[in-house]
């Protein structure tokens, strides 16, 4: 549970970047050494786009950022992730759109940077399903073990008058250019965020589920042809996003999770991943509760999506970071006991952006060992780059 106390760690800023409302950041190509930053805009009266920013290192040295768009012909873009060469040609995207906004119908879309977008997700005949369909994440896997890699994905939709929906499926891909990718549904919950994570180390994939509408956090696996799930936690709230991470240090990996509430139960919650995770106890701890949205506006809630940075104590443990969303603020988890059986994490506000918060990113962008992190300011139309920092300890007075 978060405590108070002084702030262990400073934000220190080293950049502002002006672009049209910025919402979702993903960092690409952290492995070859060149992170680019990927982002996307989106906007009830139009703005829709990805853009990406290449200069990263040398921002923080006072360059100006170098920004190119990699398409401005989608509906509402979240998630943004690079098609493999295998697939495609180069600089060709997959991109999750859509949200609950009249007109703002969401997709999969494929599209090399500065052309023309190509719709993959198909109209469904059936009443209850058609159209009006939000995507968040996809990846990359072959689904049927043909050989040839096809889309995981959620989606969800919300009536106007009426229940919503969520769908956990995958596309196949299609043999010959251009035929429609074939949808098959795995099962009904999962709507918006969700992790693939081998759980057992055994070669196979399962998928844990952040269930938006139906307010719980799930996991999914195959046994032989036969998609089986369970459900972990129905009372964490309305589930948002996860990571999953070694979060205490043990060498164990665990689960971080939010909930997006406009009251005292937004939270975050970490969940210890059981050795029989089929039937055994996933014991969860509230990191911290309470958070207070304070964006005004229609249906606005705290908190947004973790990002988790393993091992970054002297002890091994992770710190958290947390996009507060209707919060306003940038927040930070991080531990407050060096014990790996302790749960106790301090809570502190990195930066008070007044505005919507959304989805950051954290790397270390320029090799100096420090993290940068990188938060959309959606209203304010800038992005903020930090470094952070371990704070200054206060000597205590001398005594004359």
């Amino acid at each position: 549970m978060a405590i108070a106390g002084a702030a262990p760690y400073q934000a220190d800023k080293r950049a502002v970047i002006a672009l049209n409302h910025p919402a979702f950041l993903h960092l690409e190509g952290e492995s070859r050494g060149t992170p680019e930053l990927i982002v996307s805009s989106f906007g009830v009266f139009g703005g829709d786009a990805v853009r990406r920013i290449r200069n990263l290192p040398g921002i923080l040295k006072g360059e100006k950022p170098v920004v190119d768009v990699i398409t401005d012909k989608v509906t509402w873009p979240n998630e943004a992730k690079r098609v493999p060469l295998s697939l495609s040609g180069p600089d060709t995207w997959l991109i999750a759109g859509g949200f609950l906004v009249p007109g703002k119908t969401g997709a999969l879309t494929m599209v090399q940077a500065g052309g023309e977008p190509r719709t993959l997700t198909q109209s469904d005949p059936v009443s209850e399903r058609k159209g009006g369909w939000f995507y968040h994440r996809t990846y990359w896997r072959d689904m049927d073990g043909d050989g040839h890699l096809d889309i995981l994905t959620a989606r969800g939709k919300k009536a106007m008058t009426g229940g919503s929906f969520g769908e956990l499926l995958w596309l196949k891909r299609p043999v010959q250019e251009g035929a429609p990718w074939q949808e098959t549904i795995i099962g009904k919950g999962p709507d918006v965020h969700f992790r693939l994570t081998d759980l057992d180390q055994d070669g196979k994939e399962e998928i844990l589920a952040s269930e938006f509408f139906t307010k719980r956090f799930s996991v999914w696996w195959r046994e032989g042809g036969t998609w089986k799930s369970r459900v972990i936690d129905n009372k964490c709230g309305s589930a948002f996003d996860l990571e999953v991470a070694d979060l205490n240090g043990d060498g164990r990996r665990d689960v971080v999770l939010t909930n997006h509430e406009n009251n005292a139960n937004a939270s975050v919650f970490a969940y210890e991943i059981p050795a029989d995770w089929r039937t055994g106890l996933w014991p969860r701890h509230t990191l911290v509760s309470g958070i207070e949205t304070r964006q005004g506006g229609m249906g606005p809630a705290s908190p947004g999506a973790p990002v988790v940075v393993p091992g970054a104590t002297r002890d091994g443990k992770a710190l958290i970071l947390v996009a507060g969303d209707g919060s306003q603020r940038v927040h930070l988890l991080s531990p407050s006991s060096s014990v790996k059986t302790e749960w106790r994490y301090q809570f502190t506000d990195l930066d008070d952006l007044k505005c919507t918060v959304g989805q950051l990113a954290a790397a270390d962008l320029d090799g100096d060992g420090l993290i940068e992190v990188l938060a959309p300011a959606y209203d304010q139309h800038q992005i903020h780059v930090y470094t952070l920092r371990q704070a200054a300890r206060r000597q205590p007075a001398k005594r004359s």
